[in-house]
This record gives C-alpha cells, sequence and structure tokens, in this order.
C-alpha cells in the first residue's frame, strides 16, 4: 500500500527516533543479544508511556486495515539499517505472549533506490518490495487459533552504496497491549464547508444548496 502516511508524517517520525535508537539484537535464551545476523538500530517509540502524536493517526490507520483494535497492538519500534545493515531470514511470531502476534505491518519511512539495496523479501512466497516512503506492507502471522503461516518468513537485505534505510513496525496481538490514549481525535473536530478554491479528484464538485 502506498501513500499510508504523508512525507511529513514519515520525517517528523524519523526525527523523533534519532536519539531513540541504539543497536539491536537477536533473542538468544531470552535475552536480546548483538549477532551479525542483524544489524541496524531500533527503539520504541509509541505504546505503553509513550504517546507520540505523529505516530498515533498512522496506528489507527493500520488498525483499520488490519481489523484489530489500536490498542492490542505491541509496543511500536522505530529501525534504521545504515549501509551494510541487514536482517536474515526470519519469523515474527512465537507461542509465548511476548510474540503472540496476529499482524505485522511494515511502513517504510524513507526512499531507498534500487541500487542500494534494502528490500525486504518473502522468499518462500516469491516477493521482494523495495522501501519507498509511505510504502506500508501487511501480512498475516498468525490466525485466531493460534496456527502459524510459516510461508510469512522475511528478511531485509543489505542496504548498500551508502545508503540508508527507516522503517516502522506494527506487530497486533489477539489481546490488549495497553488502555485507550486519551486524545483529541481528528474526527471529533467539525466539518467545515468546501471553499471555492479547493481542489478535487474527478467526479466531485463544489455543491451550494439551492434557497427555497
Amino acid at each position: 500500500m502506498d501513500n499510508f502516511c504523508t512525507p511529513e508524517e514519515a520525517q517528523a517520525i524519523i526525527e523523533f527516533s534519532r536519539d531513540k535508537i541504539s543497536p539491536a539484537g537477536v533473542l538468544v535464551d531470552g535475552e536480546f543479544v548483538p549477532h551479525e545476523r542483524r544489524r541496524c538500530d531500533t527503539g520504541a517509540v509509541f505504546g505503553p508511556g509513550i504517546v507520540n502524536q505523529e505516530l498515533l493517526p498512522i496506528a489507527l490507520r493500520a488498525s483499520a486495515v488490519t481489523g484489530v483494535p489500536y490498542t492490542h497492538i505491541e509496543g511500536v519500534y522505530v529501525t534504521r539499517y545504515p549501509e551494510g545493515g541487514l536482517y536474515d531470514e526470519h519469523l515474527d511470531f512465537g507461542d509465548h505472549f511476548k510474540v503472540d502476534r496476529l499482524y505485522t505491518l511494515l511502513l517504510y519511512l524513507n526512499t531507498v533506490p534500487p541500487e542500494q539495496g534494502g528490500s525486504t523479501v518473502f522468499p518462500q512466497l516469491n516477493i521482494k518490495v523495495q522501501p519507498r516512503a509511505g510504502r506500508a506492507v501487511c501480512w498475516t502471522n498468525k490466525n485466531p487459533d493460534g496456527s502459524h503461516h510459516n510461508e510469512t518468513s522475511h528478511a531485509a537485505l543489505p542496504v548498500e552504496a551508502g545508503g540508508e534505510k527507516w522503517s516502522v513496525q506494527f506487530w497486533f496481538h489477539p489481546h490488549k497491549m495497553f488502555d485507550p490514549i486519551n486524545i483529541e481525535a481528528p474526527q471529533i473536530k467539525t466539518g467545515i464547508p468546501l471553499g471555492e478554491d479547493a481542489v478535487l479528484p474527478d467526479g466531485a464538485s463544489r455543491y451550494v444548496r439551492e434557497e427555497s
């Protein structure tokens, strides 16, 4: 899905994240440790205790796509892949609470040209996705009954030629992860009548009701 967020939203998330990321690791014996199969920086930017006004509208969009409440999202992490950054083939789910993930929605925050690598590949599905700012990829990890989709194993290919990749991951669980966030949601605002200079898509035009 392209245009899942605006360029301004993507840049705001990157700037918010710069001082919140640190080297990532892989889970070994219950602990995250540095490993050559995952070379990137990551950090939490939304979730319990972290209210990010720029990220919340995107979380709500992700919720609309998956059909799962945004309160079921695991703590949201931004990931930065520098030149040489990668993540070998892996699955996003497991059999314990922390990785009991129904869906993943991966959103790219910047564009990486093909010559700089950095694509996301699903080897068993013969799919390769090139990062583009605002492009989102969504897939099913587990079914509500707990059965697995092992065919969704995926990898982040190396970033090359001086490139850099930023992304944000939304992992949806079958159970609530945090309480609703009290914000001034955009849908509660009063609608504004369309102005004369408004630009509309084909098939829509300005309408003024005639007085009887």
